[in-house]
């Protein structure tokens, strides 16, 4: 589905800097010699870390149960709101995420509870 980039609420700036602060596959955690011998990612390994779908597009999640769009009511991860005229209710970023990838398995984080744009949604 094709999306205006002034629809979204993380741009490709910010999905950028979330990709970058993901954590490595593997990393050595010393300098001895067995420390540093390469390690090989299995297939265990990768189904054990999360998929990260990108950002959540909730002005669309907003209209698509009935309302007029999204708000910020509050500077936090939780003060995002649907609304419609006056009436505002809390969103359910996990519903919104799978409503987004039209998955019943996405799941929804915050990278950081003061920062309303560090949403995103993930598969376990």
């Amino acid at each position: 589905m094709y999306r205006k980039p002034s629809q979204t609420l993380l741009g490709s700036a910010l999905l950028a800097t979330l990709a970058m602060s993901l954590p490595a596959t593997s990393q050595a955690t010393s300098t001895t010699p067995s420390a540093m011998q390469q390690h090989s990612v299995t297939a265990t390994d990768r189904a054990s870390q999360p998929r990260i779908l990108g950002g959540v597009e909730l002005g669309g999640y907003c209209k698509s149960i009935g309302y007029w769009g999204v708000v910020l009511v509050q500077h936090n991860a939780y003060g995002w709101k649907c609304h419609k005229a006056s009436k505002r209710v809390g969103i359910d970023m996990v519903r919104a995420c799978r409503w987004q990838y039209n998955n019943p398995h996405a799941l929804a984080a915050h990278r950081s509870r003061s920062d309303p744009y560090s949403w995103y949604c993930f598969l376990n």
